[in-house]
């Protein structure tokens, strides 16, 4: 997403959790009710889901209120399945990747305003992006390796803001409010 929060109209809000958080999940209950698992059964499976989130679900990141209050909430919605279905045989791999280069990323994202289009094309990759294939290979080895959540990055400074958001959320609000959010801006679009 590239918008400011202010700026952002509810229809897009509720566009862009739909589109990343509700749908994902709604496909997910659909397949478990096929396969005739539920909480009241006794039946078992051997099924695993592998969920592509971001780390802006586990991070404050500006431009991108929308899509970081989804991936937030697709997140607590599969951590949540992997708790209540785990007994059932239901195994989720959580992948939350930061920066991929996909040249066309912020060109479709979200903007404030339904149907707008950001208009902006990646021409090459930062050092803070990585590559496809590369985010690609981590995610399936997240997936084989049945790792219930991981962060894929190309940039060590991600690592270290997600543990200290962890184990101390309201020293990484000073951290942020004293790096400034023009720095901020800088790291969304991958620039150090």
């Amino acid at each position: 997403q590239r918008a400011e929060w202010t700026d952002i109209e509810p229809s897009v809000d509720i566009d862009c959790y739909h589109v990343n958080a509700v749908a994902p999940t709604q496909l997910a209950r659909c397949l478990l009710k096929l396969r005739g698992l539920h909480h009241t059964v006794t039946k078992t499976d051997n099924i695993q889901f592998v969920v592509v989130s971001s780390v802006v679900g586990l991070l404050p990141a500006v431009l991108s209120a929308s899509y970081a209050a989804a991936k937030s909430a697709l997140n607590q919605y599969f951590r949540l399945l992997a708790v209540e279905m785990g007994e059932k045989g239901v195994r989720v791999s959580i992948v939350n990747p930061s920066l991929v280069f996909a040249p066309n990323n912020p060109l479709t994202a979200f903007t404030s305003e339904k149907g707008k289009s950001n208009g902006e094309v990646m021409t090459a990759p930062t050092k803070s992006h990585m590559k496809s294939e590369r985010a690609a290979e981590l995610i399936s080895l997240s997936a084989v390796h049945q790792i219930h959540e991981s962060i894929i990055s190309a940039s060590p400074l991600v690592f270290i803001l997600i543990y200290v958001n962890a184990i101390a959320p309201g020293l990484m609000m000073k951290l942020i409010l004293l790096g400034g959010v023009e720095r901020l801006r800088k790291l969304r679009r991958g620039e150090h």
